[in-house]
């Protein structure tokens, strides 16, 4: 559904700058109701982060259980609300956790938890947090994260196909103080690139 992601991603950008998240979610709804001949409905996790606070606000329509990232690791359940696309009403719930210093959130699509063993075993919710717990502090951390959770279902899986598609999101919340990175570059070399430039 190319042309209804696109448009369910515009209007929930408009709805967010002028209401909660909840309801710039449902304002998506129309669309998917008159332009789903298909009768397809979306999942959706919807958030916005205060980067200086740590303030995340968020709402789940039907979205797998997101993971909040930190020593030790475990889900966000909220009620999920219903799938996007099925009823007119979502009846969506806003809901605010305030991150700590490092600590995240990841969002993974269900093709990771019901991926399938040789043994016709799901991979599974626990195991996600088990590859999860112990991820050291340090500039990568997220991308530490995901690739933990990779590693682990193709562990699992040895060799089967997946039947489903698997995404993997994660994001750590660095307080300001900490995202600063010196650089070894000399401001003269831009002083030259100026120079030269006037010269043209």
């Amino acid at each position: 559904m190319p042309g209804l992601r696109s448009i369910r991603h515009r209007r929930i950008c408009i709805f967010l700058r002028m209401c909660t998240i909840c309801s710039a979610t449902a304002a998506a709804l129309p669309c998917l109701l008159t332009q789903n001949r298909e009768n397809l409905f979306v999942t959706a996790f919807v958030a916005v982060l205060n980067t200086k606070t740590g303030e995340l606000c968020y709402c789940n329509a039907g979205h797998t259980w997101p993971v909040l990232l930190k020593e030790d690791p475990e889900f966000l359940v909220p009620d999920c609300g219903v799938v996007l696309g099925m009823f007119e009403d979502a009846d969506l719930q806003d809901y605010t956790l305030r991150l700590s210093g490092n600590d995240g959130i990841m969002l993974y699509t269900d093709g990771v938890t019901e991926a399938v063993s040789p043994e016709r075993t799901f991979f599974g919710k626990e195991r996600l947090l088990d590859a999860l717990r112990g991820i050291p502090a340090s500039e990568n951390k997220a991308e530490e994260a995901v690739l933990r959770i990779s590693r682990a279902v193709y562990s699992f899986c040895d060799g089967n196909e997946p039947f489903d598609d698997m995404a993997v999101l994660a994001l750590y919340f660095c307080p300001a103080s900490s995202v600063w990175i010196s650089l070894p570059v000399s401001l003269s070399a831009f002083e030259k690139r100026s120079r030269v430039r006037r010269c043209r």
